[in-house]
């Protein structure tokens, strides 16, 4: 066995690997993940279903004469080309004609069959040699086929579009570009097809959603870097649709509430619905923008957002992915929406930090409604009510007391938030370490049981053996009766309540370390408040 001090060092070693420490910002307080007119007033609802009595049967009939053209003309135009040779090589001659004649008429009548009889536009699209990249902000797919009216473009879509019944075609033909949202590979290889085509002049335009996902336009959200890598000039356009918010309806595809079958239905029955496209000037990179394309995307985005008179968010398409994990958990979306780009960035916190923690939360959370007290946090814990437990329940509970008039209680969004401070600002090596130190009394770089006991019994006099003992075994996991210092830091990283635990405990000591750990409480517990801004309209 190693001597104590290499063991330490090797520890080190392996705990900075994972664990950095960050200072974590203020909470998001735009929500764009959800459409305005979610909730129909009933005025609105008679209205439209008078509205709907005249105007949808025709207008579904243009629906279907659209996608029926569209389909046809597809099937037409592919025949005898290999999917590979579609999404690598432009159409020519006889296909690329037919196509551009029939897509544009196509999607023309196909918005008409939605109610936007008009298509307002403003300035005019650079010809493909001035930008070959043109940008979008996104809030739903009408705007991708209004754009498709004005001329042919190639947009980035899923892999799912590909392989829908009867429509799968219309995307092959229309030779767009795909990306597997589940394959982190295929970012990359999305990055060099548009960079290939933006380059090629036998290639239409590149449209690109930079935002990733669809926004209710209250703001403009993170952008992807894949339209910015190739250094080329780039279009902006911006999108506005214009409604009543009291009796229209927003056309909007933000969120989940209002589907899209359900969305596509209710603006047929309304007699107009309004959309207007603004080309901006063509933006050509500077040469600290070619360098670095994040320099480029950012004043694009200031452009747009200055454009459409709305704010910048750092919401991005890891929200919408996070959503989806919500709604599989029995979570609502909006629990879960951080601005992940933002933690992963300053913070480096994953999509799948965030699933663990949403896991930890269900977990604890034995009344499934979503709400954490603090009888839950101690069953969860394995622990009795403690003076010691009082305060590491305040560190998630940003400091209120728990002998306020009001039990203060923890929401899925608040849990998280405070499992990412204490797992930043915490989790520190050495602060590990010491603790390790602390519970291992004879020295032997191994954590007994009964040494595991004694520290929960300081903790909490009122524990009890099994309880200790069911909390050691999970810890335990070579089963081998004892606990070494990677698989307690390993368990103090998956479980931010038994980080802040141990350094609750060690904060009490009058050492170097203790001071330090001290100190790391007091700044979590005064940096800013966790609780979002925006938590009474997320819970409305």
């Amino acid at each position: 066995m190693c001597k104590a001090k290499d063991k330490d060092k090797l520890a080190v070693a392996f705990l900075k690997k994972e664990i950095v420490t960050t200072k974590i910002s203020e909470p998001l307080r735009m929500f764009p993940f959800r459409n305005r007119t979610s909730t129909l007033s009933q005025s609105t609802i008679a209205r439209s279903l008078l509205q709907g009595i005249f105007l949808v049967p025709p207008r579904l009939l243009m629906m279907t004469t659209a996608i029926a053209t569209g389909a046809i003309v597809s099937k037409v135009c592919t025949l005898g080309v290999s999917e590979k040779d579609l999404l690598t090589k432009p159409l020519t001659g006889w296909r690329a004609t037919l196509r551009k004649s029939t897509f544009r008429r196509a999607s023309r009548l196909f918005l008409m069959s939605l109610g936007f009889n008009k298509i307002h536009t403003e300035g005019h699209i650079a010809s493909r040699d001035t930008a070959p990249i043109i940008v979008c902000n996104h809030q739903a797919p009408w705007e991708a086929i209004a754009l498709s009216t004005l001329t042919e473009m190639s947009f980035i879509s899923s892999d799912a579009n590909f392989k829908m019944p009867i429509l799968g075609n219309v995307f092959f033909a229309a030779q767009h570009i795909r990306v597997d949202r589940t394959d982190e590979n295929s970012r990359s290889s999305v990055e060099k097809e548009i960079r290939r085509r933006a380059r090629n002049s036998a290639w239409n335009h590149v449209a690109i959603f930079p935002e990733g996902t669809c926004g209710n336009g209250t703001c403009l959200m993170t952008f992807r870097l894949g339209a910015f890598t190739p250094s080329l000039a780039i279009q902006p356009v911006v999108v506005r649709y214009t409604f009543d918010q009291r009796h229209g309806i927003d056309p909007a595809w933000a969120g989940y509430e209002v589907g899209l079958v359900r969305l596509a239905a209710r603006l047929m029955c309304q007699l107009s619905n309004h959309i207007t496209l603004t080309f901006l000037e063509v933006i050509q990179p500077t040469e600290a923008q070619q360098v670095q394309p994040l320099l480029f995307s950012d004043a694009v985005r200031a452009r747009m957002a200055k454009a459409l008179n709305v704010p910048l968010t750092p919401h991005s398409v890891d929200d919408t992915m996070l959503q989806v994990e919500a709604i599989r958990l029995k979570f609502r979306p909006e629990d879960v929406v951080l601005g992940m780009d933002q933690i992963r960035t300053s913070h480096r916190f994953s999509v799948d930090d965030v699933k663990e923690a949403l896991q930890q939360f269900k977990s604890m959370d034995v009344d499934k409604n979503r709400i954490l007290n603090y009888g839950e946090f101690l069953r969860a814990m394995c622990m009795p009510d403690s003076l010691i437990m009082k305060e590491v329940w305040s560190v998630f509970t940003q400091g209120q007391d728990l002998n306020g008039l009001a039990c203060p209680m923890l929401r899925v969004k608040d849990y998280i938030y405070s499992a990412i401070r204490v797992a930043k600002e915490m989790s520190s090596a050495r602060l590990i370490l010491a603790s390790f130190r602390m519970i291992d009394l004879d020295g032997d770089d191994f954590i007994s049981f009964d040494e595991w006991l004694k520290a929960m019994q300081t903790g909490s006099p009122d524990v009890e053996r099994q309880q200790a003992l069911r909390v050691f075994r999970r810890v335990d996991v070579e089963n081998n009766g004892v606990i070494d210092v990677f698989d307690f830091g390993r368990a103090l990283r998956e479980k931010p309540t038994w980080m802040c635990f141990f350094l609750v405990l060690l904060s009490k000591q009058d050492t170097d370390d203790g001071r330090l750990a001290a100190s790391k409480l007091n700044s979590v517990l005064h940096m800013c408040q966790w609780r979002p801004p925006n938590s009474n309209q997320s819970d409305a």
